[in-house]
């Protein structure tokens, strides 16, 4: 295992992507619904709190373990609209994985809204 320091806080000015806390996983349920379930295979409408919480230590554990999975909550104006997961699938290769959730939406802070997605998908 390499140590990576602890993972970083990134910005663009407008939307933050911070690692997870605990302390994100009843705003984070309350964002969830059927389109989101659908997506990520959730039975229900969303993942019980036993099982965010454990999904957000295997995301710190992703990290810890030569950043092979890292998991950032995409906040906006300290509320959290969102998720980005990027995964090591082989050498040199990831996936990205994101939501947002249907609030957010309707806040307008659509991916092509933030200087952070437009600069992000300019590099792929």
């Amino acid at each position: 295992m390499t140590d990576y320091g602890p993972q970083p806080e990134l910005t663009d000015g407008v939307v933050v992507l911070r690692p997870w806390r605990e302390e994100d996983i009843e705003e984070a349920l309350a964002g969830h619904d059927e389109l989101i379930a659908h997506w990520f295979g959730f039975p229900e409408i969303g993942p019980t709190p036993e099982e965010h919480r454990a999904a957000i230590d295997g995301w710190h554990e992703g990290y810890a373990d030569q950043r092979r999975l890292v998991g950032f909550v995409v906040e906006h104006q300290g509320t959290i609209v969102g998720a980005v997961d990027v995964r090591k699938v082989g050498e040199g290769t990831g996936e990205l994985s994101w939501t947002l959730y249907p609030a957010s939406v309707a806040r307008d802070t659509r991916p092509e809204r933030c200087g952070f997605c437009r600069t992000t998908r300019s590099m792929c």
